[in-house]
């Protein structure tokens, strides 16, 4: 029977989420340092993905540069393949380059 007493104390010194009532007064405080934690990693993870981005949007645009200097890509005009009239007008006039 003193055992039943016991817990029974025990349980009526503990709150609604079961923490003892001394380490109740000190879970908002730990909530509040949880919740920070939590916010300054989910910056750090926010900080290193604009990082990386910044870092795929540099490659990007030199490739889009090298690619235009080229004459390659999606801003370079694309070369139409010549029919054989328009060649023999080339021809006829005299523009044709000569085949090796």
């Amino acid at each position: 029977m003193a055992e039943k007493k016991k817990e029974k104390a025990e349980a009526e010194s503990e709150d609604a989420e079961g923490e003892p009532k001394e380490q109740a007064a000190d879970l908002p405080k730990q909530r509040t340092f949880d919740r920070i934690d939590r916010a300054e990693q989910a910056a750090a993870r926010i900080e290193k993905g604009l990082a990386r981005s910044e870092e795929l949007m540099a490659r990007q645009e030199e490739m889009l540069v090298h690619a235009k200097l080229g004459g390659t890509g999606e801003y370079s005009p694309e070369k139409k393949e010549e029919s054989p009239q328009e060649y023999a007008k080339r021809v006829m006039r005299g523009e044709a380059d000569e085949k090796k």
